[in-house]
């Protein structure tokens, strides 16, 4: 009599180790050996499967997965557990091919595999790129370095990326225009979301003049028809106090004198113009020593503006 064995051949009509099949067609597998014994479970590090090294069954109990936990563990760097996002330009969504060189029994492979899936990955890369023009990639990391040093969160930066593809799909520019066209959604996306950065901060964060910013910005809401709410002053007033290192007396009088002033002198002006002659006026009731100049250079205005703005809040307050 044939010794009976653990690991079944999965046959349509035979069983060739442990005679025929079953009527019913199915066999029994979980009967004759543990699948979650973890002596009999190997990591496929490279899909996250844990199998089972006997019968070949995928044991989907996350349990036993390690995956993710230590990315150094598997071969991978941090960069390729980062979540999907459509912040990245091919969205995360391509596979990555890992730079573990061991098969799913945890063996190295041979040199001449290892040469083999080093092409591979090479030409993985280059072809993904290729579908990207590096202009756009450049793009999108301009963005990510913009984002980082004004903290812009991160819902207004998916915002800026989510316009700029609309329009490209609608327009489609230049390779050129690309860097541009991706601040001026920046800007755009700012002002549908309510996050306080002017355009001036963003052409110096990226290094860019600023009429080339409002020239694709104008560009931008003509061809998405965009509405935007104007900017409250009071929006900039604690990143105002913030640089200056004012106390939060100080901070809440100037909000409290934008709130004493009438919508109807808001319309036309600059609101951070505003804002800033509205610290000015509070740092003065406050005995705050922080002249013009300092508060001008600040904000990125002159100090013929700021004495304008201060001198118009001051026949203003109700």
């Amino acid at each position: 009599m044939a010794k009976k064995s653990t690991c079944p051949e999965r046959n349509d009509k035979v069983d060739a180790l442990n005679g025929p099949v079953p009527q019913n067609g199915k066999i029994d597998y979980s009967s004759r050996h543990d699948h979650k014994s973890e002596e009999n479970l190997i990591l496929d590090k490279e899909s996250d499967e844990v199998i089972c090294n006997i019968c070949g069954r995928v044991v989907m109990d996350k349990e036993y997965s390690t995956l993710g936990q230590n990315p150094s563990q598997n071969g991978l760097d941090q960069e390729d557990f980062k979540t999907a996002s459509s912040r990245m330009y091919d969205k995360g969504l391509p596979t990555i091919m890992g730079s573990i060189h061991k098969d799913f029994g945890g063996k190295s492979l041979a040199t001449d595999a290892k040469d083999k899936f080093g092409r591979l990955r090479l030409l993985d890369n280059r072809i993904k790129l290729q579908s990207f023009s590096t202009t756009v990639v450049k793009s999108f990391s301009l963005l990510d370095g913009v984002k980082t040093k004004l903290a812009i969160p991160d819902h207004t930066a998916e915002k800026a990326v989510y316009l700029f593809r609309k329009l490209m799909a609608k327009q489609p520019r230049q390779a050129r225009l690309y860097t541009s066209m991706i601040l001026a959604s920046l800007y755009a996306a700012c002002k549908l979301t309510g996050t306080p950065r002017t355009m001036q901060e963003i052409a110096t964060a990226a290094d860019v003049k600023k009429r080339r910013i409002l020239r694709d910005y104008r560009i931008l809401v003509e061809a998405l028809d965009l509405s935007f709410e104007p900017y409250k002053p009071s929006e900039f007033v604690t990143r105002i106090c913030t640089g200056l290192s004012l106390t939060e007396k100080t901070r809440r009088q100037a909000i409290s004198i934008l709130s004493k002033v009438t919508q109807d002198v808001f319309y036309g002006k600059n609101p951070i113009a505003l804002a800033a002659a509205a610290v000015y006026i509070s740092c003065k009731n406050n005995t705050e020593r922080i002249n013009q100049l300092r508060i001008a250079s600040l904000v990125g205005i002159s100090n013929v503006s700021l004495r304008n703005m201060y001198v118009l809040l001051r026949g203003n307050i109700a």
